[in-house]
């Protein structure tokens, strides 16, 4: 299930989804300063956080050092991944287990791949998708 910030209040959205017994985790997976914010906003005690995503411009974080201490909250870093993790994604993407299609900030057809290219390598884009087939 998908819960966009955006709309409505997170923290009962969370209660809802997780049918009242909160998070014990959360991933940072967009480099965003309000990313960053809303997780240890919402970060309950004993919580973990994963920063999966780093951002350009680099996000900023003002981070209070006393909440982690007193909340008991472990903040983990992580970068790469292993052959086989992309082997699986990309096999989850082209079988569509997985739809994506609501994240991608662009999409080309193979003929312009190269703009594609262009596209990914600027800053602030990293969803790019070149569609092979329909």
């Amino acid at each position: 299930k998908i819960i966009n910030a955006k709309e409505g209040s997170l923290e009962s959205k969370i209660k809802d989804f997780t049918n009242g017994k909160g998070l014990d985790s959360i991933i940072i997976a967009v480099g965003s300063t309000n990313a960053y914010n809303q997780a240890i906003e919402i970060a309950p005690k004993g919580c973990r956080l994963l920063i999966f995503a780093a951002g350009y411009p680099e996000p900023e974080w003002q981070l209070k050092p006393n909440p982690v201490h007193y909340d008991l909250l472990e903040i983990i870093g992580t970068l790469g991944c292993s052959t086989a993790d992309f082997v699986l994604s990309t096999e989850l993407l082209s079988n569509r287990a997985i739809d994506v299609s609501h994240i991608l900030e662009a999409e080309y057809k193979l003929e312009d791949v190269q703009d594609a290219f262009i596209k990914a390598a600027t800053p602030d884009n990293y969803r790019v998708t070149v569609r092979i087939q329909e």
